[in-house]
């Protein structure tokens, strides 16, 4: 137990992945106080940008935390906010996801507000490092809270559960054409699921495919999720190669890789006729995700490094802020434009006018001005103003194309 308080700003994903029981609950037996800061994605769009940022000051100012943990999302926190807390005493974490893609894009140009950094790509590590920030690699992991056995009625011989993105479509008809039938679940696969079917199709399928491109780039192999929550399920995997699995797993004893589409239809042609070597393996998978790979203990380690590296002074040196180039500037300000024109058809000036603040400070754009100048109009001209103004995009979008 670490004697420290710390802040968590929260997310959830309830259909896919829920947040407490794989974060929350963990941390809650590693700190001695934890304060949550509810969901502050559903928050900025129930409130705006600029009121989120108070509320998190505010807490800050009330609770004084030691730490405040970010599980990064978009630009809902602005990068102000974090100077402010680091101005408090607060330690500041940042929790980086899908670096093999998004660090140069987006996770390098927030480093100069955080003490540490948790990146769940290994290969992004040494990049951190040059940029003089205290990284540490976070591998995913999984919680028997969340993902556990469950008897079903139903139950299927192939499984894929998932989106569709990539060459994900090309590789399961790739399979299906070599005479294998996938049940497949999913939001691409018209056969959207609930977490408590999903755990069902885990548990209950007696193969379940798994695909390790990233979502932007197929070519780009992640040690995805799903290769620690089908284990736990105690379903058996059989996963497309990603190096460094190997530390994590016993390949052929814990779980199943392939590389190519016909290693795939030939394992799973094998698997499905060898039921006991099936089932071993998917109980030796269990046995050790179990052991090895909850986030109760993953999550342990990193903050008894943390708390260390603190207690030892190990804090990296401030970085410098340098300009964020102009066309992820214009990313910035396209977000809260497009944020600033939600609340307008809310019909709520007054937060669509500090989106649109916000988004002049990445970019400046004469619609973002146009619009400040109409939500400060009349409300009855506003509006009928933004109806004319939305029909003209329309159309100079149709345009376009």
């Amino acid at each position: 137990m670490i004697e420290k308080k710390i802040l968590l700003l929260s997310l959830s994903d309830e259909k896919n992945w829920n947040f407490d029981k794989n974060i929350y609950i963990p941390i809650t037996k590693l700190f001695s106080e934890v304060i949550r800061f509810e969901d502050y994605r559903k928050r900025c769009k129930l409130v705006g940008t600029k009121k989120l940022q108070h509320e998190i000051i505010k807490m800050a100012k009330v609770h004084r935390p030691d730490y405040v943990l970010w599980p990064a999302s978009m630009y809902e926190i602005l990068e102000e906010t974090f100077v402010t807390l680091q101005n408090l005493g607060c330690k500041t974490i940042g929790w980086f996801f899908d670096d093999e893609v998004r660090f140069l894009n987006y996770s390098k140009w927030w480093l100069p507000y955080f003490d540490f950094v948790m990146t769940g790509s290994k290969e992004a590590v040494p990049q951190y490092k040059r940029n003089a920030v205290n990284a540490i690699y976070v591998p995913i992991a999984c919680n028997p809270e969340s993902y556990y056995f469950v008897k079903d009625s139903v139950s299927y011989e192939v499984s894929f559960v998932g989106r569709l993105i990539g060459n994900r479509k090309s590789l399961l008809r790739s399979i299906e054409e070599g005479g294998i039938e996938v049940a497949k679940f999913g939001l691409d696969a018209r056969a959207e699921v609930s977490f408590e079917r999903l755990i069902k199709i885990f548990s209950n399928s007696r193969i379940n495919l798994n695909f390790t491109g990233s979502y932007s780039n197929c070519d780009n192999k992640q040690l995805k999720a799903r290769i620690f929550e089908v284990p736990m399920c105690g379903g058996f995997l059989l996963t497309e190669y990603v190096q460094g699995i190997e530390e994590f797993f016993e390949i052929d004893k814990e779980v199943v890789c392939f590389v190519t589409v016909n290693e795939a239809i030939e394992k799973i042609n094998y698997y499905l006729k060898h039921e006991n070597e099936r089932k071993a393996i998917a109980q030796a998978g269990w046995k050790r995700v179990l052991k090895d790979h909850t986030w109760e203990k993953r999550l342990g380690l990193i903050f008894e490094k943390i708390n260390s590296d603190m207690e030892d002074h190990i804090i990296k040196v401030r970085q410098h802020r340098t300009k964020m180039p102009n066309k992820l500037r214009q990313t910035r300000s396209r977000y809260h434009y497009n944020l600033a024109k939600e609340w307008l058809n809310k019909q709520r000036n007054d937060i669509a006018i500090d989106e649109l603040i916000i988004s002049m400070k990445f970019g400046e754009n004469l619609k973002s001005r146009f619009l400040i100048y109409m939500c400060r109009m009349p409300e009855k001209l506003s509006i009928k103003l933004f109806q004319v103004y939305k029909l003209i995009s329309s159309v100079y979008k149709k345009c376009s194309i």
